[in-house]
């Protein structure tokens, strides 16, 4: 499961980034492995790593606009909308 959130400034992402985190062991259990990503560079992830709690949670960032466009994200002016994929096997998407 790919979950694309906003970035550190999203207090609703916060909440459901740190949910994610909170339940990963019972998500691995269910056969899901998951992740989250956002379009934050370098200096807004160390902010966010140093003010969430994300466990063990695997984290990426710098995603490019054209990346995400490939992935069918939303993407506005004002904020980049938060999503999330899950994913069978490379091939498919859901």
């Amino acid at each position: 499961m790919i979950f694309f959130y906003r970035g550190v400034h999203c207090p609703v992402c916060k909440t459901q980034i740190q949910e994610l985190a909170s339940r990963e062991d019972e998500l691995r259990e269910a056969g899901l492995t998951v992740a989250a990503v956002s379009m934050d560079d370098d200096e807004r992830f160390a902010r966010q790593t140093a003010e969430w709690d994300l466990g063990q949670l695997t984290i990426g960032h710098d995603l490019t606009e054209a990346s995400a466009r490939s992935w069918g994200l939303y993407l506005s002016d004002k904020a980049r909308m938060p999503s999330l994929l899950a994913l069978q096997s490379l091939a498919s998407l859901f």
